[in-house]
């Protein structure tokens, strides 16, 4: 069905009966009841090719139409709405296949020529073969450290064979311009193919070249020709990314590199000018990659990234790491604190901002507590911690005094003043019959027990 000479039409629906049929010499036009229009040219008596089908999808049609002889088209009714149907006319056929195709069994002289199908006055020219499309390739851009990569190129590939296609990519290189992409696999709108990258940053230009496996006769709708696809593809030295891309001189810093694409279960390993940096988390299916730092040498040191895939040296847009001055304590306050904890102790120093995930860490004399809590960094010079909890099954009896410490990253840091006392939770009363009268002074009396203790915080 469509354009292709066939002699045979065949309905999948039993029931299906023709609704009209008109003839003009050598063209018959039937109307079926599934709403569909079939032009047939009729070559003798007994044989009719058919070479349009046009269907027609709201409500069914009925048996009148008029014609219109000098536009040579049928007029007739679908549901509400009329339409025209030019059965004597190259516009009528909307592919190449169609158009080329009629002009097996159609005396009239249609072409395809600009994407459209069209009369020509010069009947021999045109008449046979139709072009190749070519609406989208992917990937435009490759990675220069991988070793191929996959093109998938969409267009009409209809009825091609892989050894008839051509796919070359050309690269103003020195000492090799073509680069041949081998197919892999084709289908009627698609086919992929394997492409070798070369080894440096450059711009290349797609072209895509079918032949014909014989010789074409007038009305043979076979793809084939050349194009060369307008957007250029792209070899690239990646940029990598670090998160963050500095932290103290000291080391410890988790460094997260990203906007790499490393191929699957590669063997990774990173760099920081030469110290390697550790590798601590590697997935490999989001391409996600973690790496701890060793010490710089100095707080002013600035370290390149290199990596290795696979004991092969990667290409990448220069990448740096900054070595920053480590953290300082200075003091923090208040030292007190409840058995219940969650107070907030404010931490001074300097160059706070430069560690990650900074923490206090807590322990009795007798040693049967520990606890560590995350802090949290207000500027480069505060942060603020929260006081531990303290669990009342240890049979620790306030006020008692536990020592202090501070683990920044990879530093760990104990402050001149290291002792944080704890006493007991204040308990408070309620107001008598919920009610508290409010002096002169606007002062509010609370009464309680422990609080002489807590408030002095």
């Amino acid at each position: 069905v469509g354009a292709i000479g066939e002699r045979l039409y065949q309905s999948v629906d039993s029931n299906v009966r023709s609704i009209f049929i008109f003839t003009q010499d050598n063209i018959v036009v039937i109307g079926t009841s599934q709403r569909h229009v079939l032009k047939f040219i009729r070559s003798n008596q007994t044989i009719l090719h058919l070479v349009h089908e046009a269907i027609y999808y709201n409500e069914p049609f009925n048996s009148q139409y008029v014609v219109d002889y000098e536009h040579e088209s049928l007029i007739f009714a679908v549901g509400i709405e009329l339409h025209r149907y030019a059965y004597n006319s190259c516009s009528l056929y909307d592919t190449c296949q169609s158009c080329i195709g009629s002009r097996r069994y159609d005396n009239k002289p249609c072409i395809w020529s600009n994407g459209r199908c069209s009369l020509s006055s010069n009947s021999n020219i045109n008449d046979r073969g139709c072009p190749l499309i070519i609406n989208e390739i992917q990937p435009m851009n490759a990675d220069v450290n991988i070793e191929s990569v996959t093109l998938t190129i969409t267009g009409s590939f209809e009825g091609v064979q892989a050894h008839l296609v051509t796919i070359l990519v050309t690269f103003p290189l020195s000492n090799q311009h073509d680069f041949v992409c081998t197919i892999e696999h084709i289908q009627n709108d698609s086919l992929t193919c394997n492409l070798i990258i070369p080894k440096q940053p450059v711009q290349g230009i797609i072209s895509i070249n079918i032949k014909s496996d014989r010789e074409l006769s007038m009305g043979d709708t076979d793809i084939f020709g050349s194009v060369n696809f307008p957007e250029k593809f792209n070899i690239y030295i990646p940029k990598a990314i670090l998160k963050p891309d500095y932290g103290p001189a000291i080391g410890g810093t988790k460094i997260q590199i990203e906007n790499l694409d490393f191929n699957l279960y590669s063997t990774v390993k990173i760099y920081l000018d030469k110290q390697e940096c550790q590798i601590s988390k590697y997935d490999y299916s989001t391409n996600e990659i973690e790496c701890i730092n060793q010490a710089c040498m100095n707080d002013k040191e600035r370290l390149e990234l290199n990596i290795q895939v696979n004991n092969h040296q990667w290409q990448l847009e220069k990448t740096y790491f900054q070595c920053r001055a480590n953290p300082i304590i200075f003091d923090w306050y208040p030292k007190k604190s409840i058995i219940s904890g969650g107070m907030k102790l404010i931490v001074s120093g300097q160059n706070l901002d430069v560690v990650q995930k900074p923490m206090m860490k807590f322990i009795s004399n007798s040693s049967i507590f520990e606890f560590i809590t995350v802090c949290e960094i207000i500027s480069t010079s505060q942060m603020i911690c929260l006081s531990p909890i303290i669990d009342k099954n240890l049979d620790l009896i306030p006020p008692f005094d536990i020592h202090v410490s501070f683990i920044m990253d990879n530093m760990k840091i104990i402050p001149k003043h290291d002792i944080l006392m704890i006493v007991v939770d204040p308990i408070y009363y309620p107001f008598e019959d919920s009610i508290q009268q409010i002096n002169s002074s606007n002062i509010v009396q609370f009464e309680g027990l422990n609080l002489a203790e807590t408030h002095s915080i």
